[in-house]
């Protein structure tokens, strides 16, 4: 049976694709571009438009759900498709609109899925800023070595504001398993000899193919063996939501 993949968007077993869209953006981080002062959720827009824009151009104006779905196995097979297509191709399909209704797409994400690219777009802060030269050596009445000119500085200027990280393929190996019958998710991440388990529950929110739900338990395993596991307290933070957009018995977000 092949792998079923995740893309960042929703999740299901085979080749699928999860994305949380109000899970990780913080709208209330803003950033500037082109000197107009934006928050992060617009630049999300912003990015997926011009991704969506270039998927179609990729497919010389013929794209369609299929080629749609062939480029996002193909990406989530090797891992060598450009970012780009793979966000525009899934914005095409979640436009295009699959016509599953809500109880079908909810049975259909149930399962393990292995997690190859994300599409979270978020904020990081600025890196920090460089120590200042120091003071040139005291002189003694206009005696004594000229004081030492400024460095030259030469390239772009140094970047002060929030920078943005958007899609990318996931480096390790990632699955997640959606338990329907006893609502919970469980996000394996394995390098080498460690595993970390992270694990919650969800509910289903009214009317949507979408969950709300929290992750406070932890485990993590080194060659097997348990070496920690806790429960977090999360208690007065807000619950995340993922939306499910897209399910086949491959393909997931």
């Amino acid at each position: 049976m092949p792998a079923r993949l995740a893309l960042s968007g929703a999740s299901r077993p085979a080749h699928a694709r999860v994305r949380g869209r109000s899970a990780r953006c913080n709208a209330a981080v803003g950033l500037t571009i082109a000197g107009v002062d934006m928050k992060v959720d617009d630049t999300r827009a912003q990015l997926e438009a011009a991704a969506r824009a270039a998927f179609v151009e990729h497919c010389a104006g013929a794209a369609d759900p299929a080629r749609a779905e062939a480029l996002l196995l193909e990406a989530a097979s090797d891992k060598k498709v450009a970012p780009e297509l793979v966000t525009g191709a899934m914005a095409f399909l979640e436009e295009a609109g699959q016509g599953l209704s809500v109880e079908q797409t909810r049975e259909a994400v149930g399962g393990k899925w292995d997690l190859p690219f994300s599409d979270i777009v978020k904020a990081r802060p600025p890196p920090p800023a460089a120590p200042a030269p120091p003071a040139p050596p005291p002189t003694q009445g206009g005696h004594g070595p000229p004081p030492c000119p400024a460095p030259a500085v030469t390239g772009p200027p140094a970047t002060t504001g929030p920078q943005i990280e958007s899609w990318k393929y996931i480096p390790v190996d990632e699955s997640l398993t959606i338990d329907n019958a006893a609502r919970s998710y469980l996000l394996e991440t394995h390098l080498g000899p460690l595993d970390a388990l992270i694990g919650g529950d969800f509910e289903w929110v009214d009317g949507r193919a979408a969950t709300r739900y929290s992750m406070p338990r932890v485990r993590y395993d080194l060659f097997g063996r348990t070496v920690r596991e806790q429960e977090r307290d999360l208690a007065g933070k807000p619950m995340r939501v993922y939306d499910y957009f897209w399910a086949t018995d491959r393909l997931l977000w």
